[in-house]
């Protein structure tokens, strides 16, 4: 199943196979901003507040609450969801997308994309002046 989330309100939408797409709702209005699948759910996390959202299917949603406000991008690998914050250091795990455990990235930095893979983590920093990498 594909998912795609709108940014700024409640629309998404589900495809068994990328080509016919159907229109689903979020639990909320907010700034959706990045989703991942894992361990036969789909979590998403919204820039705007702390809030995540939690599916089996795409269609019945739960919400949950993550230890840090605007988490900015969200991945999955070996278990465990992992979700930065942009411009500080904080990052948090999860292994449900419900119940999240706060962590610390080496540096304060504008924490952009993250993404998993042979076994780490990595998270690349946004900002033109930066050179970091967390993994």
């Amino acid at each position: 199943m594909f998912l795609a989330v709108a940014f700024n309100s409640t629309q998404a939408a589900t495809s068994p196979d990328g080509i016919t797409w159907t229109s689903r709702t979020m639990p909320l209005s907010r700034q959706w901003r990045s989703a991942a699948y894992g361990s036969g759910v789909f979590v998403v996390v919204a820039s705007s507040g702390s809030d995540v959202a939690i599916s089996a299917d795409g269609i019945t949603w739960t919400t949950a609450t993550a230890p840090f406000t605007n988490p900015y991008s969200i991945s999955y690998g070996n278990g465990v969801f992992a979700t930065v914050r942009f411009a500080t250091n904080q990052s948090a795990t999860s292994i449900n997308g419900t119940y999240w455990v706060a962590r610390t990235l080496p540096a304060a930095d504008d924490w952009g994309p993250t993404a998993y893979g042979n076994g780490t983590f990595v998270s690349l920093s946004l900002a033109n002046t930066s050179t970091n990498a967390a993994y």
